[in-house]
């Protein structure tokens, strides 16, 4: 789990141990640089919980996700999440704020997280759609959890790795 501050102190804006790839200027869309050694990188981007803020939070999680394969799993399923936050979490409220937390890993594996403000989630079930978004981060994840009692905030976590297919050679 990637350790972050108390939630008592505000979380920063935003952290990096490296640099994060510029924007390329196309209608927001992050430049998804191509893959590079992948070394260890934790970052962490601290958001009002507003529907415009989701897409940040995309914009966010794919300037740091440089393996294009899995880039737009991981923008899909933080786009999930941090809906999530932002509609039924106490996230929701006046001066409501949700983080986006992103961990690369030495093997290239990523882990993504979201914290909000806990609170019951408010459930806004439509027939045959009930927790549709967590179905689909369940799908594309190779793991993912839920942290957090829901009174003092929640962690929706979940990693990604790129799948290895062995070399003809190997065989």
């Amino acid at each position: 789990m990637i350790n972050m501050a108390s939630r008592s102190a505000p979380l920063p804006m935003r952290t990096n141990l490296e640099q994060v790839p510029p924007a390329d200027g196309h209608a927001g869309a992050p430049a998804i640089a191509a893959p590079r050694a992948a070394g260890p990188l934790c970052s962490s981007l601290n958001l009002p919980a507003t529907a415009c803020q989701v897409a940040e939070a995309r914009r966010f999680v794919a300037s740091l996700v440089d393996d294009p394969a899995l880039a737009d799993d991981a923008m899909l399923c933080v786009s999930e999440l941090a809906a999530n936050a932002v509609i039924h979490s106490n996230s929701r409220f006046p001066d409501g704020r949700f983080t986006v937390a992103v961990e690369r890993y030495g093997d290239g594996r990523f882990r993504i997280e979201v914290l909000d403000h806990g609170g019951r989630w408010i459930e806004q079930e439509k027939e045959g759609h009930d927790h549709l978004g967590l179905v689909i981060v369940s799908r594309l994840a190779s793991a993912w959890g839920i942290h957090g009692d829901g009174l003092d905030g929640r962690t929706v976590w979940f990693e990604l790795r790129t799948v290895q297919t062995p070399s003809p050679s190997a065989a």
